[in-house]
């Protein structure tokens, strides 16, 4: 997981700080709070605070002993984890000047600008690598990511086609066959002698054993436990698919069965019935 530390600084010039909802990169981390007595962030700060959460609401009320009630300015710093790699949003709402910095790059300014409510996009880069073992056979426009922080691992013989899409920190064990266009999403981890048909696809941060067979266009959304043949979306064993693919192509001679079933209990029943006297 990586580290990131995230410093929010805020200017109140009349009213500060009022968040519709707080940030996801707030859950389970400790903000640490300095306010300054002016405006533009004259040390030394005047009062510092914790907090789990920056969802303030302070309106002509000072922040906290010896702070004016306006003009005043703040910092807030935190440390947060993010698990993965990719694009993480980032919105900061208030009803003054804000500004975000992450690791020390500025992402949202609004102090000079007087406006709030602005989001960034900001992508944590892969730095991790790519292990490659003996006999490994990698098609053309195959991409394979790199871990996020440690390996991404195919095993020795592993053949992977053309147009796969393994994500980042997957362990392919050896001898795996991997069929065009199939995508395989991060965290995955296969034994030896796994087969995925084309067009497969799994979900991520799920296992599956030794010598299993994924027919093409099986979604494997769980992991699999015991060896064997699977189909479908989700898979289930294959003997299991093949008899559910023989009933669904009976279906409207089992629809018009039970129509007809219907219209002979109404029969019965109208036969059957009894005026009741009043």
């Amino acid at each position: 997981m990586k580290r990131k530390t995230l410093i929010l600084t805020t200017v109140v010039l009349a009213l500060l700080l009022v968040t519709g909802q707080s940030l996801w990169a707030q859950n389970g981390n400790t903000w640490t709070i300095q306010y300054f007595n002016n405006p533009n962030w004259t040390p030394p700060y005047a009062l510092g605070a914790y907090s789990a959460y920056i969802d303030f609401n302070w309106g002509t009320v000072p922040p906290g002993p010896g702070m004016p009630s306006t003009n005043w300015t703040a910092t807030m710093t935190s440390s947060v984890y993010f698990p993965y790699s990719g694009a993480y949003v980032f919105q900061a709402l208030a009803d003054d000047e804000i500004a975000l910095q992450i690791d020390g790059v500025t992402y949202i300014n609004t102090i000079g600008a007087g406006m709030s409510g602005l989001c960034a996009a900001i992508k944590l880069e892969q730095l991790g690598n790519v292990i490659l073992e003996d006999d490994v056979e990698i098609g053309a426009n195959t991409t394979i990511d790199r871990a996020r922080f440690k390996t991404t691992h195919i095993g020795a013989g592993t053949k992977i086609d053309n147009l796969v899409q393994i994500g980042h920190n997957v362990t392919l064990g050896d001898d795996n066959i991997v069929v065009s266009q199939t995508g395989i999403s991060g965290s995955v981890k296969t034994g030896h002698h796994v087969i995925f048909g084309g067009q497969a696809g799994v979900v991520g941060h799920i296992e599956i054993t030794d010598q299993v067979m994924v027919a093409t266009r099986g979604g494997v959304s769980k992991s699999i436990t015991r060896s064997g043949k699977y189909a479908g979306s989700p898979v289930t064993s294959l003997s299991e698919y093949n008899r559910q693919q023989v009933h669904l192509r009976k279906i409207t001679e089992y629809v018009e069965q039970i129509e007809s079933l219907e219209k002979r209990l109404k029969e019965l029943e109208a036969r059957c019935s009894v005026p009741v006297e009043s």
